[in-house]
């Protein structure tokens, strides 16, 4: 009986033990669930269906991702300690254009385009045709606080059984920005009307983006314009402007305003089909530049001057939407063609008519 006896006041002092374990391990936690909040409001260029959030240990530790269709807030079970927290919409797995580098490793963790080929542009060995990049909104905040008190607050809170501590389990507020910028570029043009297709490529900008850096990297690609729109000045035929945008990383991290560290190159291909005339210029020194609205602007007007020539009998003289030899992913203005109507056209189309 004493030895029954003994046994249940044992048991009863490991189950007393344990209670007030649990209770201490509520106060005093290790490591719990916290809240990271993201506002896409400002990330105006499209909604996102999907966001990848990462945690970067200050000191030792691995990197957390959370991948997440929901677009408001993650959760992430951390420990007491600092924290670089970053956010960028989509996972990387989703994106064609671009490609990340060094995922997880947060001092040098990048993303950059991808290689663009071209049937056309004949690239330097050292020299890299870029794609346009997507959409990329990013935000990152940098040693994130996560204290001991924090943790015995939610502790406690979560040993009240109250299950969600609200405002004491959120960490940082992330707000994306839009990273990519629109560049346009305008050439004006005297001798417009000779002109049948255009083409161009910008050298000298970025090649993508180092999150730790909170810019533009330094590497370098060249962008093609493959896209026109021509506008003809409407008190002057022979005189106008071609338009071209494209989206870019951006002038990268080093940029220096230099003249010579961005080459602008057109190629004018005349209304004879046989005319290439190529205008090399160097522009790094004249972009105007909007970063609040993500814009770069080039407003060309060196004296750009096509002269007369014959137009090709095989066609009219206006821009056209394909040129053999040219370059089959020009879009052009296509310019309907003009029918005169002489006596003898008349004459023969009553005659049918009588037929």
């Amino acid at each position: 009986m004493k030895r029954m006896l003994r046994i249940a006041c044992l048991l009863l002092a490991f189950m007393v033990v344990s209670c007030e374990h649990k209770d201490l391990c509520y106060l005093h936690p290790h490591q719990t669930m916290l809240r990271i909040l993201v506002d896409w409001s400002k990330f105006n260029v499209e909604q996102p269906t999907g966001m990848s959030v990462y945690v970067f240990p200050k000191g030792d530790g691995d990197s957390q991702l959370r991948e997440s269709n929901t677009l408001t807030h993650v959760d992430v079970s951390l420990q007491a300690g600092l924290y670089d927290v970053l956010v960028f919409n989509q996972s990387p797995s989703e994106f064609g254009s671009i490609t990340f580098s060094n995922i997880g490793d947060y001092e040098n963790m990048s993303v950059c385009c991808n290689p663009h080929t071209s049937r056309w542009y004949n690239r330097s060995d050292e020299e890299k045709v870029a794609k346009e990049p997507e959409w990329f909104g990013v935000d990152l905040k940098q040693s994130v606080e996560v204290t001991t008190r924090q943790l015995e607050e939610i502790g406690a809170a979560m040993a009240r059984g109250e299950e969600e501590a609200e405002g004491i389990s959120v960490i940082t507020r992330l707000t994306p920005l839009n990273v990519i910028y629109t560049v346009h570029v305008r050439i004006h043009v005297d001798g417009i009307h000779n002109l049948r297709s255009f083409r161009g490529s910008l050298s000298g900008m970025a090649d993508g983006r180092c999150f730790s850096e909170l810019q533009p990297s330094c590497n370098e690609a060249t962008h093609l314009m493959e896209s026109w729109e021509k506008h003809v000045d409407k008190n002057d035929p022979t005189k106008g402007y071609l338009e071209a945008t494209f989206r870019s990383f951006g002038l990268p991290g080093n940029h220096q305003n230099q003249s010579d560290e961005n080459l602008l190159t057109v190629s004018a291909l005349l209304v004879d089909n046989q005319t290439i005339l190529d205008f090399p210029i160097s522009v790094g020194d004249r972009f105007i530049k909007d970063h609040d609205a993500m814009q770069l602007h080039l407003d060309i007007d060196d004296g750009i001057v096509l002269p007369d020539v014959e137009a090709d009998g095989g066609g009219d003289s206006g821009f056209n939407a394909t040129v053999d030899d040219w370059g089959e992913e020009i879009e052009k203005e296509i310019l309907k063609p003009i029918y005169i109507i002489t006596e003898s056209v008349i004459e023969n189309y009553n005659i049918l008519k009588q037929l």
